[in-house]
């Protein structure tokens, strides 16, 4: 087949792992998206470019992009379906005639911006289909566009880039993202959000170091993909949390994604789809003390439940090794890129995954 990908990019990777996925499958692939002047990019590296760069702007119109393509001798109405990736590029207007009968797909994962946006973008860029990440919010994806047009595609990654390395584990427990807190320290939003209780847990990761509970390292936000890689396996345990600030609200991120496919046991807060999606306790292992943000005002907050996971993990190793295994050997069988472009071809040709 032949697939057009509109989009930011850069970040994060499973959008290169669909890209990529789609390539290994043998599909020819035409990416198309703002630039990002960043040297650190994740995609400015030897293993992935545009094909065609746009300049760094949000909005576009239809016409616009077809003229783009057009210009770098891309016949876009000769694909049999077009990708559109959320996230730092919004497509406007009816679909031109050249595309009408070219499957449009918008592809969205960062639900907690909002549903409601993601709903205004498809109509926007008049989309066909619409695929979304979280099952939790199926039903208003469905009531609002349509079960016919609303289909459940997860993260993916790619475990040829995300994989294990050797060079030991240096740490016990690695953090690598955006942890919530301004350069000063502060909490970004101490108020509303999940950074209030993000920058609480890696604080008391970081205190439990200090005091030599177990080892803990804090990469901060890494743009660099290998460097990012390298953080990843340097832990035994890599933490995850973010995607909400209650268990209903809470949402897979990339850390869940790329640790797995890196062989290592994630230990993540706890979220409503995850039973839907991964075997706990065996593919990786989520702590429930998953506490509002109001807890931190009240001395409610109690890190007990990690401090005791971490710990047992710690001290059995084959245990948590096994789970490493039988993580990645989920991301092949069921999150990688090849996985997803398969169940979006499958659901234009059956209406149904």
């Amino acid at each position: 087949m032949k697939i057009a990908i509109l989009g930011y990019i850069d970040y994060p990777s499973w959008k290169q792992a669909l890209i990529n996925g789609a390539r290994r499958l043998g599909h020819t692939v035409v990416t198309c998206g703002p630039y990002d002047n960043n040297e650190m990019s994740f995609y400015r590296t030897n293993n992935f470019r545009l094909d065609i760069p746009l300049e760094h702007r949000y909005d576009w119109k239809w016409e616009e992009i077809i003229h783009v393509l057009e210009n770098a001798n891309i016949e876009i109405g000769n694909f049999d379906m077009i990708l559109v990736f959320e996230t730092n590029v919004n497509i406007e207007g009816k679909k031109p005639q050249i595309i009408r009968d070219i499957p449009v797909i918008y592809i969205v994962t960062d639900s907690h911006r909002g549903c409601d946006l993601h709903i205004s973008n498809f109509n926007r860029m008049n989309a066909d289909y619409i695929a979304y990440s979280k099952p939790y919010f199926k039903r208003i994806y469905e009531d609002w566009i349509g079960t016919e047009k609303a289909f459940f595609l997860p993260e993916c990654t790619d475990p040829e880039i995300f994989k294990p390395m050797p060079g030991g584990e240096a740490y016990d427990v690695v953090w690598a993202g955006h942890k919530g807190m301004k350069p000063d320290g502060s909490v970004e939003d101490p108020i509303f959000g999940e950074n209030a209780w993000r920058a609480m847990y890696i604080g008391y990761l970081d205190n439990a170091s200090k005091t030599h509970e177990f080892s803990f390292r804090d990469y901060d936000s890494i743009r660099n993909r290998e460097l990012y890689v390298e953080a990843l396996n340097s832990g035994k345990i890599v933490f995850n949390c973010g995607g909400g600030i209650s268990p209903l609200q809470a949402q897979t991120s990339n850390r869940i994604f790329e640790g797995m496919a890196c062989g290592k046991l994630v230990l993540t807060s706890y979220f409503v789809d995850l039973p839907l999606m991964f075997k706990e306790g065996e593919e990786l292992v989520s702590f429930k003390s998953y506490h509002h943000w109001r807890h931190h005002y009240t001395g409610m907050f109690d890190c007990s439940e990690i401090k005791n996971i971490i710990k047992h993990y710690i001290k059995h190793d084959e245990e948590r090794k096994e789970i490493g295994e039988n993580a990645r050997r989920c991301i092949l069988k069921k999150f990688s890129g090849e996985c997803n472009i398969k169940k979006i071809i499958l659901f234009l040709s059956q209406g149904k995954i």
